[in-house]
């Protein structure tokens, strides 16, 4: 529908309309004004949608969760001004519509006690084509940055929400500097999250770091801006405490936990507070610098900091700097190579490297991380070498270990392996040149493994250690076109519950299968050759199977609908899932 009936602003005692999924909705019948008893109105509008005139009408509406600003009476934003009781969250768009501060002045955001959440939208000329090029060229007429900066600097002016907000986001302004109200977020210091998207004439980041409850922060598509410089953390206007030395200490951003850098190309300089007597950032536990390639400097304390995601960033100093901060869980960049990590020894929970095309090593420091418990890495298709020297403490406290994808990889050092003495989890999946693998039955830990996951590279010797996997509940085999069966130690595996069996060039399932008495989950996945599965009284007494996935086997899922060949052999399972892909 692009309309909906004028019979419904006839609902005279109607107080809760909700317009859910009406995406050709192009406008809202005239007289839905009408509607006197109306308070709660749930819509979400496509960016061009024609507000109803004279919505100031609905003097009762508590609820409006957008507004399209538009250029005809009675559809400006002045209407906002009238609705005095609005609370919640409002989205307010297309506000280059608005003329001035003036008239921006009329939507009356201060005195709206109960309004906790607020979005202010500008829809620029760029919109729908956001590549960085197209953005850094965005605008290009001197005159229209002049007339746009001194145009939307007014309208922002003028919509100074009340104190009471709670989360502000700014998108598409095209001001090169906020003006004071938004610099300094004055009086608002009960805001807990803060969002800057797409303001790509922004030289200038606001100061945010004396906010006392500020929790999230995200500044993305800020891409005029080259330098996030000391009035960022807001010293003179931070909170402080004192310390035992009888001197006092400012904090700058003391409730901060969620940081977001992203999309800012011309971002070079990311400064550190000077004063040693300002703690900076003592609550934050994640942080994501996300393509802003030429950035070359950060701080260097994040001293709670337990995720970091870096990304299209071409330089490798922002990593040093940070990664000796502790507590670390997660670490993931598109690298040539990992400074030292025995920084973060004592801490470090979780390690992931992953998509690092550049990486030829990892650091030789590895063996220090004694309290890490999940390693994964993952298509770094040129590491050639994991350096594991003896005298390090060892991984003793790791859980899970994953290393897949890594093309190049050959060996892996035995002396790693026998250091994780905890080890519950190992997958190591499509390493094509891997020909040297550690003896696994020789490891402490290998009657205690509960999942393995292993194949797809050229040494097959490790396929005949499976039968003496005791307790292993997950099981994942990947093969190679060539190997033509399963190995038959595989039935020995009463306590197995989920079976995958990848890549093998297997033509039909043996009926040894039956024996695996714990099954529960089956997943067949890309075994091209393979056309029948075990016969009809092998799979019945697969009695506890509840689970059968079948993906990228053409020639099995022509036989396995109901009606063909292989259909009686499955219908008693109760999910059955034909996947082209899972």
């Amino acid at each position: 529908m692009r309309s909906l009936p004028g019979s419904i602003c006839k609902l005279y005692n109607l107080q809760t309309f909700f317009i859910i999924d009406c995406s050709s909705l192009e406008q809202l019948p005239e007289k839905i004004p009408d509607l006197i008893s109306l308070r709660h109105l749930y819509f979400c509008p496509k960016v061009d949608f024609l507000m109803p005139p004279q919505i100031r009408r609905l003097s009762s509406l508590q609820t409006l969760q957008f507004f399209n600003v538009g250029d005809k009476e009675g559809c400006r934003i002045e209407e906002l001004g009238h609705l005095k009781n609005l609370r919640g969250k409002i989205e307010i768009r297309n506000l280059q519509l608005v003329n001035n501060e003036a008239e921006a002045k009329k939507a009356n955001l201060d005195g709206k006690t109960n309004i906790i959440k607020l979005k202010f939208c500008w829809r620029n000329t760029n919109e729908g084509n956001t590549s960085d090029e197209s953005v850094l060229k965005s605008d290009t007429s001197n005159k229209n940055v002049f007339e746009s900066n001194i145009h939307d600097k007014s309208v922002l002016k003028g919509l100074q929400p009340h104190p009471n907000l709670r989360c502000i986001v700014i998108e598409g302004f095209r001001g090169k500097n906020f003006p004071l109200w938004t610099m300094k977020m004055l009086k608002l210091d009960k805001l807990i999250k803060i969002v800057l998207r797409n303001c790509y004439n922004c030289e200038k980041i606001p100061m945010l770091g004396h906010l006392p409850l500020l929790e999230y922060l995200k500044l993305e598509g800020l891409t005029n801006v080259r330098s996030i410089g000391l009035s960022f953390y807001g010293e003179s206007d931070c909170s402080s405490t004192s310390r035992s030395d009888g001197q006092e200490t400012r904090v700058s951003f003391p409730s901060l936990k969620s940081l977001i850098i992203e999309k800012m190309p011309n971002l070079t300089e990311w400064a550190e507070a000077q004063t040693s007597r300002v703690q900076v950032f003592p609550c934050l536990e994640i942080l994501r610098i996300v393509n802003c390639c030429n950035l070359t400097t950060t701080p260097n304390h994040f001293p709670c900091l337990k995720e970091l995601l870096i990304a299209g960033v071409d330089s490798d100093l922002p990593l040093s700097n940070i990664i000796s901060s502790s507590n670390l869980t997660s670490l993931c960049k598109k690298l040539a190579y990992i400074p030292e990590l025995r920084g973060c020894g004592a801490s470090l929970k979780q390690l992931e490297i992953m998509f690092c095309y550049e990486l030829r090593e990892l650091p030789d420091d590895l063996g220090s991380l004694e309290s890490l418990q999940a390693l994964r890495i993952n298509s770094c298709e040129n590491l050639q070498l994991i350096p594991y020297p003896s005298g390090q403490k060892g991984l003793s406290s790791l859980r899970e270990l994953e290393i897949s994808n890594c093309k190049r990889l050959s060996n892996l050092p035995s002396e790693m392996l026998e250091s994780c003495t905890s080890l519950q989890s190992l997958r190591v999946f499509k390493n094509e040149n891997l020909t040297s693998f550690p003896e696994l039955s020789g490891m402490v830990w290998f009657n205690s493994l509960r999942e393995l996951g292993i194949g797809g590279f050229l040494n097959s010797n490790i396929l005949k250690v499976i039968g003496l996997l005791k307790f292993v509940q997950t099981l994942g085999l990947c093969g190679r076109a060539n190997w033509v069966s399963l190995p038959y130690q595989l039935q020995n595996l009463t306590s197995l519950k989920e079976l995958w069996i990848i890549d093998f060039g297997i033509e039909e399932l043996p009926d040894w299968l039956g024996n695996l008495s714990s099954l529960e989950k089956l997943i067949l996945w890309r075994c091209e050759k393979l056309r029948h599965l075990p016969s009809r009284e092998a799979m019945q007494r697969l009695t506890k199977l509840t689970r059968l996935h079948i993906s990228s086997c053409s020639l099995l899922e022509e036989q396995c609908r109901p009606g063909d060949s292989e259909w009686p052999k499955i219908s008693h399972i109760p999910q059955v899932d034909i996947y082209e892909f899972i």
